[in-house]
């Protein structure tokens, strides 16, 4: 809280008297590197060298990244020190640890497991990244849907080269990968507001959000995920949009850590194809976007579907049919069932700021603003609050991993929303309802996980 109160004093001081720097972003056509705020008397001297002026990002993104680091390292060593253990992260259930004996690693196999046993049968989805951190070959015995599990494989494939094949070590691993690309997409994104002359600490509602802290605390895959999103479109941003090959790659790795972010990167790409302004006669034109929409499916898609091949080659595809109709649109489901359960925590910490996500991107449009961080303003909380099934909304842990990339595109968007008025309201929410559900959290899980 203190943190974004010093924020908002600086960048009020950064900009009275001067007016911002004008930023020729991503649809321009331009394909230039936005210009740097210029920076308050506090910073230094008008006269400040561009290497110096460059570097007080880098900086700062290095000093969120680090506050980031902090935070969550003493979250979870609360919660150790409350009794639970870190085997506990994952939440192992006794019905996908039990169903196979194909592992020396694994279920009865692991001596750590018999010392520990699993508290329920169902568990939680984070065991599934666990099961393939630790065995890779023999873990598909012990999944639900095999095929989609290895679909995600990134996440468990990093705590594995982590733990260096180590079974013992997967589970500290698996927070050690969570919290570092927390970290990372938080230093990104304060880059990114920092080179914007955006009050850069808003990057940690991003870093220490609910979503972040319940992914950390639960071995899930959202932190690694949206952290390369949120690198894909900064380095699309800044980079110009000649410049594609980088943050294909980055959304590529995105979608083999999961692919609910495709409600984001399909949105950037077609605007990049189809909306982007004309600088060039049509058939020339026509032959640039083509080359393009080519980087963009070899980035993007190409590794995704052959993975899945590989997958469907080496596993078989098992019927999907119950997991795709839990998960399939459904009627605005989301809002309905968290209507019905009335919960407020759950109101505060994801519906509320979709509303306003959303709000904020009607009212941009309605300015005039085009740009693409406004209309991810608007696709982001459709999709995530109405469009998914009622599985994805099964607790207030689902919740809050909803809602990581719903922060993620407020945050790209807060540069250019250029009204104080709607900066400070993105401001408020999250000095006054973030944070405190974040110690909410923290305090909860000293109870829940050693139950």
């Amino acid at each position: 809280m203190a943190a974004l109160s010093f924020a908002t004093w600086a960048q009020r001081r950064a900009g009275a008297g001067s007016k911002p720097a004008e930023h020729h972003g991503p649809g321009d056509g331009r394909g230039g590197l936005p210009a740097v705020a210029r920076t308050s008397r506090r910073d230094g001297v008008r006269g400040d060298s561009p290497d110096r002026r460059g570097a007080r990002p880098f900086r700062v993104a290095l000093r969120v990244g680090a506050s980031v680091i902090a935070v969550h390292a003493v979250v979870v060593a609360l919660v150790l020190h409350g009794g639970s253990s870190i085997r506990d992260f994952p939440d192992l259930g006794s019905k996908f640890s039990t169903q196979s004996l194909a592992s020396p690693y694994l279920g009865v196999h692991d001596p750590a497991y018999l010392a520990h046993p699993p508290r329920h049968a169902g568990g939680f989805d984070g065991q599934f990244a666990y099961y393939i951190a630790v065995d890779p070959i023999h873990a598909t015995g012990y999944m639900d849907y095999p095929f989609i599990r290895y679909q995600r494989v990134l996440y468990p494939a990093l705590a594995h080269l982590v733990s260096l094949g180590q079974p013992r070590a997967v589970p500290a691993a698996l927070v050690v990968v969570n919290i570092a690309a927390a970290a990372a997409g938080a230093g990104v994104l304060a880059f990114y507001l920092a080179t914007r002359g955006s009050a850069p600490w808003l990057a940690l509602l991003y870093g220490l959000g609910p979503g972040a802290v319940s992914v950390v605390l639960n071995d899930l895959s959202e932190c690694v995920e949206w952290s390369l999103i949120a690198a894909g479109l900064v380095v699309y941003l800044l980079g110009g949009r000649r410049k594609i090959l980088v943050p294909g790659a980055l959304f590529g790795l995105s979608v083999l850590t999961k692919d609910n972010g495709l409600a984001v990167i399909v949105p950037l790409i077609g605007y990049d194809l189809l909306i982007g302004r004309w600088l060039l006669p049509i058939r020339e034109e026509l032959q640039v976007r083509a080359g393009r929409a080519l980087v963009w499916g070899g980035t993007v898609f190409l590794p995704y579907l052959g993975w899945s091949l590989l997958m469907k080659v080496w596993i078989g595809q098992p019927p999907v049919a119950s997991y795709l109709g839990a998960r399939l649109p459904s009627s605005a489901a989301g809002v309905l069932a968290l209507g019905r359960r009335g919960d407020v925590l759950e109101g505060l910490m994801f519906v509320l700021p979709a509303v306003i996500t959303f709000a904020l991107g009607v009212w941009a449009l309605a300015r005039g603003r085009r740009e693409i961080q406004v209309l991810l303003l608007l696709v982001a909380p459709v999709v995530y609050s109405f469009l998914l099934g009622p599985a994805w909304y099964g607790s207030s842990v689902d919740l809050a991993r909803l809602g990581i990339g719903i922060t993620v595109v407020a945050l790209v968007a807060y540069p250019e929303l250029r009204v104080v008025t709607a900066q400070r309201l993105l401001m408020a929410y999250g000095t006054v309802l973030t944070f405190p559900a974040v110690l909410f959290l923290t305090y909860i899980s000293l109870f829940t996980l050693r139950k």
